[in-house]
Protein backbone atom coordinates (compact mmCIF):
# COMPACT_ATOMS: atom_id res chain seq x y z
CA UNK A 1 0.00 0.00 0.00
CA UNK A 2 3.00 2.09 0.71
CA UNK A 3 4.38 1.76 -3.15
CA UNK A 4 0.77 2.94 -4.30
CA UNK A 5 1.17 6.37 -2.29
CA UNK A 6 4.78 7.12 -3.41
CA UNK A 7 3.83 5.94 -7.27
CA UNK A 8 0.83 8.25 -7.05
CA UNK A 9 2.68 11.08 -5.41
CA UNK A 10 5.49 10.60 -8.04
CA UNK A 11 3.02 10.45 -10.62
CA UNK A 12 1.07 13.79 -9.56
CA UNK A 13 4.13 15.59 -9.48
CA UNK A 14 4.81 14.57 -12.72
CA UNK A 15 2.44 16.14 -14.35
CA UNK A 16 2.32 19.57 -12.34
CA UNK A 17 5.90 19.59 -13.61
CA UNK A 18 4.37 18.89 -17.24
CA UNK A 19 1.62 21.28 -16.70
CA UNK A 20 4.07 24.41 -15.57
CA UNK A 21 6.11 23.54 -18.89
CA UNK A 22 3.25 23.40 -21.15
CA UNK A 23 2.24 26.81 -19.74
CA UNK A 24 5.53 28.40 -19.36
CA UNK A 25 5.59 27.78 -22.84
CA UNK A 26 2.68 29.22 -24.05
CA UNK A 27 3.26 32.27 -22.16
CA UNK A 28 7.07 32.69 -23.30
CA UNK A 29 5.89 32.32 -27.11
CA UNK A 30 3.14 34.80 -26.61
CA UNK A 31 3.69 38.09 -28.41
CA UNK A 32 4.07 41.54 -26.20
CA UNK A 33 0.91 43.81 -26.07
CA UNK A 34 0.85 47.23 -26.61
CA UNK A 35 2.22 47.77 -30.50
CA UNK A 36 5.14 47.71 -31.68
CA UNK A 37 7.95 47.74 -29.75
CA UNK A 38 11.48 50.40 -29.13
CA UNK A 39 13.54 47.44 -31.36
CA UNK A 40 11.50 47.54 -34.00
CA UNK A 41 11.25 51.56 -34.46
CA UNK A 42 14.87 51.80 -33.98
CA UNK A 43 15.06 49.06 -36.64
CA UNK A 44 13.20 51.17 -39.26
CA UNK A 45 15.67 54.55 -38.56
CA UNK A 46 18.21 52.35 -39.06
CA UNK A 47 17.03 51.29 -42.23
CA UNK A 48 16.49 55.00 -43.10
CA UNK A 49 19.68 55.90 -42.06
CA UNK A 50 20.80 53.12 -44.47
CA UNK A 51 18.47 54.38 -47.36
CA UNK A 52 20.00 58.06 -46.88
CA UNK A 53 23.67 57.22 -46.81
CA UNK A 54 23.31 54.94 -50.01
CA UNK A 55 22.08 58.16 -51.69
CA UNK A 56 18.61 56.35 -52.48
CA UNK A 57 16.53 59.28 -50.87
CA UNK A 58 17.04 62.72 -51.18
CA UNK A 59 17.51 65.37 -48.13
CA UNK A 60 13.75 66.32 -48.09
CA UNK A 61 12.53 63.01 -48.19
CA UNK A 62 15.16 61.26 -45.36
CA UNK A 63 13.84 64.16 -43.39
CA UNK A 64 10.19 63.95 -43.80
CA UNK A 65 10.56 60.18 -42.95
CA UNK A 66 12.26 60.56 -39.89
CA UNK A 67 9.60 62.64 -38.23
CA UNK A 68 6.97 60.28 -39.17
CA UNK A 69 8.98 57.69 -37.50
CA UNK A 70 9.72 59.39 -34.50
CA UNK A 71 6.27 60.29 -33.87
Amino acid sequence: METMMVGGGFGGLFWIIILGLVIWLVVDRRPLVGGPSHSSQKSALDTLDQAYASGSLDRETYLQKKNDLSG
